[in-house]
């Protein structure tokens, strides 16, 4: 009769899917892009920006310039956020993994619509 080794079998080490990291590259790319975006365009914008200009009162649609980094922040965030929850789940199943990875990049992806929509308001 033989004993088995002691050493860890490869099945038993927990990997980054390769689902998730295809996402996370999509969500920080997406993110970093913004970033740079609200960078640049920082300096080239009015005072205030029409950010909720969907507001009947027009004195209410108005914010200061700084608030165009709100839209990247948020992405950072939601990035982080959930692949650190991602992380902390290393027991959930393939299809429910893929759902979280590719939901974080669909709200990335609506928050970069929404900051370029804002972009082509203001300039």
């Amino acid at each position: 009769m033989e004993i088995p080794s002691t050493t860890s079998s490869p099945a038993l080490v927990p990997r980054a899917s390769s689902y998730s990291q295809k996402t996370l590259k999509w969500a920080v790319l997406l993110s970093l892009l913004m970033t740079a975006a609200a960078g640049v365009l920082y300096s080239f914008l009015q005072p205030v920006i029409p950010l909720f200009y969907t507001l009947t009162q027009s004195n209410q649609q108005l914010v200061n310039k700084w608030w165009i980094f709100l839209f990247p922040a948020f992405s950072w965030l939601v990035t982080m956020v959930h692949f650190t929850l991602l992380k902390t789940m290393k027991n959930l199943e393939g299809s429910i993994e893929r759902i979280w990875c590719w939901t974080t990049v669909g709200i990335v992806g609506i928050t970069s619509l929404l900051f370029i929509r804002l972009i082509l308001a203001v300039t």
